[in-house]
């Protein structure tokens, strides 16, 4: 990989990254989904800063190139958030029904009330 590839490169994920700590901090993205992000962000500087490293980790694993390797990472990685996401989602589902659930019976016990007091 050229110099010139290794700072465009570099220069990307430094913006990425700033972008992901700034949503963080204006509390547009929650740190605990952000955290992964710039964990994989940070991972990547290093291996484009390093790319020896890339391709030693590459031998080891015994994945004949460096980026066939990126690429299997990337897509387990971007499974693992849609994984942690749908679960997410899920709780957040279950307690929406729990609360619409509770908004109804408290509506239904006021009503109940306003009718009583109606009565008198």
């Amino acid at each position: 990989m050229s110099l010139r590839l290794q700072i465009i490169i570099l220069i990307c994920f430094a913006i990425a990254l700033l972008v992901i700590i700034n949503m963080c901090r204006k509390k547009k993205m929650d740190l605990r989904q952000g955290l992964p992000w710039m964990v994989a962000i940070v991972i990547l500087i290093i291996f484009d800063i390093f790319p020896i490293l890339l391709a030693k980790l590459a031998g080891l694993m015994g994945i004949g190139s460096p980026m066939n390797m990126m690429m299997f990472f990337g897509f387990a990685f971007l499974l693992i958030i849609i994984v942690v996401l749908t679960s997410n989602i899920s709780k957040l589902n279950k307690k929406t029904t729990r609360l619409t659930q509770e908004v109804a019976i408290l509506k239904a016990e006021l009503e109940k009330e306003k009718n009583g007091s109606n009565d008198n």
